[in-house]
């Protein structure tokens, strides 16, 4: 292979890398392993994330810069020109950074990875390579020419895909809109439902009257960037406005002291809660407040030394302060909190209610200035928030699945269904056969199917496994491939009957998986064993994996179980208190109970 070859293979992967993050980052992809809590996500959300100052995609810019290289690279076949040369050293020492970066800060990037090994040996290659006899500077404005033309391309999609998440937005900010106003011109209390807590839907905290026409409710994290943005926007609406009563609650997205979230996004956030709640129960409603809007004045973060100075500003004693913001009380009255919010099937922050009414499209802009003033303008009548009643999570969690759209379902030319293939529900779950609530989502969705009948229900594959998952970013389950292997191996040789016996004895014996053993589970089933292992590796049984793979990235999958109901994605599937699938599988089939 000739030096030109190698380092065109070297730069067309980089470009194919940083192509897919681009896209990703876009939002004209779902991006296999890259989801809100994975090692690619955290990379994008690194200080590396964004070029500093201009708020532009280091995908963007790596794309731009491997796409113009790879040009000038083809213009260089008689030779390297010295201007080149130091571009390439430069982009070099670029990709270095970005990857010790990365590194450091433990945000594992496959993708990024890639992109930036490629360009390191490309430049590698670079250095021996000949030099031009004559210095041209024809390589490096074709890499400028292509870096302007791609980069102008990439902003102009940027545009495109935000006007169309705003549009959809804007359209659920208008239909919160109207749901919020017809909820406030009907007569009486919003609901007869009794919640899980003491008292009314309010904190424990009300700013402004407790009487009125507008009753805004914000679940909210003091370090959560568009927690502050809609604070920005709040305060500006109690400054200017009487009529306004404002309460808020915790959800603090730090695993520390919030259960239910899976890592520490915000170092400060618990600490930050349990400051207001602190000054809250030293000084009530006046001490809350003024901690609450400092708290966020300060983006939530703060050292021992900046909050002993805001507290001797304040004039508290900072030894009852500290004491009473570590005690049990401020910490309960934070988990207290949470609990309501997942109650009510919270997800993300901020979560804002009007009136008892879910505020949504709250990224677009101004989404409450607009939302309150549409609803003064209907003359609401001021009441107290004991009227204002939403719906637990369960009734959420169906809604959320009714708005998703409707999306094609890539082909299976394998297909392993059970139940009536013309039935009106149909359900496909991607999974992964060593996955504990993969196996809890197929185990449930099988027993409704075989009560309720008319639902058709398939399982498709997913290992978090890149031995036959190239897709995935991690390799978490050793065993996911040889269970996938395993029960496609058992629908080739005994067909439908025999593939979900050992889909079943799989998903209820994940702990027993072993290679050494599978070959007497399939002899305990009917198979010979050598037969049995030898299908295994059959061609067909690979090609079927990574067919339901690559439909799972096409799905835009980030994490599994990806449960999918009728064409429309089902983000949230279980709750213990409820049956989310069965009402959404309900409500598939068109049942009215």
């Amino acid at each position: 292979m000739t030096t030109f070859a190698v380092g065109t293979v070297f730069l067309a992967v980089s470009v194919v890398a940083s192509l897919i993050l681009a896209l990703g980052h876009i939002g004209a992809i779902g991006v296999p392993g890259c989801g809100e809590d994975s090692p690619c996500a955290k990379a994008a959300a690194s200080a590396w994330g964004a070029v500093p100052g201009i708020n532009w995609s280091t995908a963007f810019l790596g794309l731009a810069y491997f796409a113009g290289a790879l040009a000038a690279w083809i213009r260089s076949r008689n030779g390297i020109v010295p201007l080149f040369r130091w571009v390439a050293r430069l982009g070099a020492l670029a990709s270095l950074g970005f990857l010790l970066v990365i590194l450091i800060e433990g945000h594992h990037c496959s993708y990024c990875l890639v992109s930036h090994g490629g360009n390191l040996a490309f430049w590698i290659l670079v250095e021996r390579t000949r030099s031009a006899r004559l210095p041209r500077l024809q390589p490096v404005m074709t890499l400028a020419v292509v870096f302007l033309i791609v980069s102008a391309i990439l902003g102009v999609a940027e545009r495109l895909e935000k006007a169309r998440v705003m549009e959809g937005g804007e359209r659920d900010r208008a239909e919160s809109s109207a749901q919020i106003i017809a909820a406030s011109q009907r007569d009486g209390d919003q609901g007869d439902l009794d919640y899980p807590w003491e008292g009314d839907f309010c904190g424990r905290f009300v700013y402004g009257p407790k009487k009125a026409p507008i009753r805004l409710l914000l679940y909210t994290d003091y370090q959560c960037a568009q927690c502050n943005k809609v604070e920005e926007e709040v305060r500006v609406l109690i400054e200017q406005r009487d009529d306004i009563s404002l309460t808020t609650k915790h959800f603090p997205m730090n695993s520390s002291c919030n259960s239910h979230f899976s890592r520490v996004m915000h170092a400060n956030a618990c600490w930050a809660a349990r400051a207001a709640e602190a000054a809250g129960i030293l000084r009530g409603s006046e001490g809350f407040w003024q901690m609450h809007f400092w708290l966020f004045d300060v983006d939530g973060g703060f050292s021992s030394t900046e909050l002993n100075q805001a507290l001797r500003e304040f004039g508290y004693d900072s030894a009852e302060f500290i004491n009473v913001m570590t005690g049990d009380e401020a910490l309960a009255n934070v988990h207290s909190d949470i609990e309501e919010a997942v109650w009510l099937g919270l997800h993300y922050t901020p979560m804002i209610f009007i009136n008892g009414v879910e505020l949504k499209g709250i990224m677009v802009p101004n989404a409450v200035t607009r939302t309150v003033n549409e609803l003064a303008a209907t003359n609401p009548p001021a009441r107290s928030h004991a009227v204002d009643k939403p719906p637990p999570a369960a009734e959420k969690y169906v809604a959320d699945w009714r708005e998703k759209p409707v999306r094609t379902i890539p082909p299976d030319s394998h297909p392993w269904g059970i139940g009536p293939a013309d039935a009106k529900a149909k359900v496909v779950v991607w999974g992964d056969y060593q996955e504990v609530n993969s196996a809890k989502a197929a185990q449930r969705i099988e027993e409704i199917v075989s009560r309720l009948g008319d639902v058709h229900f398939t399982f498709r594959h997913y290992p978090a496994n890149q031995d036959c998952n190239p897709g995935i970013e991690v390799h978490k389950h050793p065993l996911a491939c040889v269970a996938a292997r395993a029960v496609e191996a058992a629908g080739l040789l005994g067909g439908q009957d025999a593939y979900w016996r050992m889909h079943t004895w799989l998903l209820q014996n994940q702990e027993l998986l072993n290679e050494d053993t599978i070959g007497d589970v399939a002899a305990g089933m009917g198979h010979d064993p050598e037969a049995f292992l030898a299908a295994m590796q059959n061609p067909a049984v690979e090609a079927a994996i990574i067919e339901d793979c690559r439909a799972g990235s096409r799905m835009g999958i980030t994490s599994i179980p990806h449960v999918v109901i009728n064409g429309k994605f089902l983000p949230r599937w279980e709750r213990e208190d409820s049956n989310t699938l069965e009402l959404v599988i309900s409500e598939a089939r068109g049942a009215t109970n």
